[in-house]
């Protein structure tokens, strides 16, 4: 369970599958008493992605939230679910404009959506092995660190 995950109104569902739908992550976003710590498109081991930190107007920890991207692992796009991690306080914590981070955040998910929506049309499937990654990584708690250790010592990658 995230520690964050109660003062920023995530359910227990949420916190425990690590991630909300894009719909639930607007609402968090919006909520009066969630300030927005920033927003920026990087990568990591696995992709592409927008981060969000939210934090609560009295939380000591906030969450970052990862959405908008392509995962090259899973080979799918992240659109419409948010996943999401613990985000710890580098003092002292400067706030992003509200307004400013819904437009980046918003033309970020459209982008991403449209790259769906292409692959989609163009048929563009997924390997066996991405689909097999995810679902390990759904059984490691979501945890994309943990399937590929997984697979790799069970010599599948």
């Amino acid at each position: 369970m995230y520690k964050g995950a109660g003062k920023l109104g995530l359910t227990k569902n949420e916190a425990l599958f690590d991630r909300v739908s894009h719909k639930r992550f607007l609402e968090i976003f919006h909520r009066a008493d969630v300030s927005v710590v920033s927003v920026s498109f990087s990568e990591n081991n696995y992709g592409e992605f927008l981060f969000v930190t939210l934090w609560g107007a009295e939380d000591e920890l906030g969450i970052t939230f990862y959405g908008c991207g392509y995962h090259d692992r899973r080979e799918r796009w992240f659109v419409d679910e948010w996943y999401l991690f613990d985000a710890y306080p580098s003092a002292p914590l400067l706030f992003v404009d509200k307004t400013e981070a819904l437009s980046s955040i918003l033309d970020y998910y459209h982008k991403a959506k449209a790259e769906k929506e292409a692959d989609k049309v163009s048929g563009t499937k997924r390997s066996k092995e991405a689909i097999m990654f995810e679902e390990v990584s759904e059984i490691c708690g979501n945890d994309d660190d943990a399937a590929q250790a997984t697979l790799e010592d069970m010599d599948i990658i």
